[in-house]
């Protein structure tokens, strides 16, 4: 298993006084499956800067998300935040203060939702996105990234399996269904993937307890794949995303920090001496 360099321990303030000036903008990208609504954050200045792609969490695009892609941007690249739901309507998100509540049947109806995206039309969408980029001046023609949540996780491991030489680093943080049953699970298609990982965990997550990964853990093992995978005691599913009940601001930033050290080393041009 390839590891990572620990960050520092003083890292949150370290970034916290470097973060960059942000602009954004939302507009829409067109698709195979119809106009995507598309969330675009950059740091102020001519650019370009490294891409990197932030799958939604089954939630949707909400400003939750829109907060993450600023935060991106403030670290210097440029985020990208695609509606996933668009084909099935416009500005479709869930509530996630009722998701805990039975009587709202706010879960049933996301749940519902999410068994009609499929990760084919997903990563079709993402390739409409990279052409997109390809004559977007803000962004880099170098390396990008990704980072997603929930089944935007498991949309991360899919990016760098379907495109290997567009994406060289991805986070997947409380990912659902990498490792499932038929030829089709996404863990069956590590093999592929040429860029780093970084796995981000819940140990108290019972909706994708830290164990299922275990076949897509001897996977990135078996061909040699840059990665870190890491179980954060304690924190529950949807631990990332700061509108969820099961919000861990510990786990969360420890996520963040290897994130953005896994982006720092693999995006950016390394500086010539």
């Amino acid at each position: 298993m390839h590891s990572h360099r620990p960050p520092t321990p003083d890292s949150k303030t370290e970034r916290s006084s470097t973060l960059a000036a942000v602009s954004d903008r939302e507009t829409r990208v067109q698709t195979a499956g119809g106009a995507m609504t598309t969330f675009f954050a950059a740091p102020e200045g001519p650019g370009p800067f490294p891409t990197v792609v932030v799958f939604m969490d089954a939630a949707g695009l909400r400003d939750e998300l829109r907060g993450i892609g600023r935060q991106v941007a403030g670290q210097g690249y440029y985020a990208v935040v695609p509606d996933l739901y668009h084909s099935f309507g416009d500005g479709i998100t869930f509530d996630a203060s009722k998701l805990r509540d039975p009587d709202s049947g706010e879960l049933g109806r996301m749940f519902a939702q999410v068994d009609q995206l499929s990760d084919d039309a997903v990563m079709a969408d993402t390739r409409a996105l990279l052409g997109e980029l390809a004559g977007d001046p803000l962004a880099s023609d170098g390396p990008r990234g990704a980072v997603g949540f929930c089944l935007g996780g498991r949309l991360v491991v899919r990016a760098l399996t379907t495109f290997p030489d567009a994406f060289a680093a991805g986070s997947a943080l409380h990912p659902t269904r990498i490792v499932r049953e038929g030829p089709d699970s996404p863990h069956l298609r590590i093999g592929e993937m040429r860029g780093e990982l970084y796995v981000g965990l819940g140990g108290a997550d019972s909706f994708q307890p830290p164990e299922l990964f275990g076949p897509a853990r001897k996977e990135l093992e078996q061909h040699g794949i840059a990665h870190l995978v890491e179980v954060h005691e304690g924190a529950d599913h949807g631990f990332m995303i700061p509108d969820m009940p099961t919000y861990d601001e510990q786990a969360s930033e420890r996520c963040w920090e290897r994130t953005f050290e896994l982006f720092d080393r693999a995006l950016r041009a390394p500086v010539q001496a």
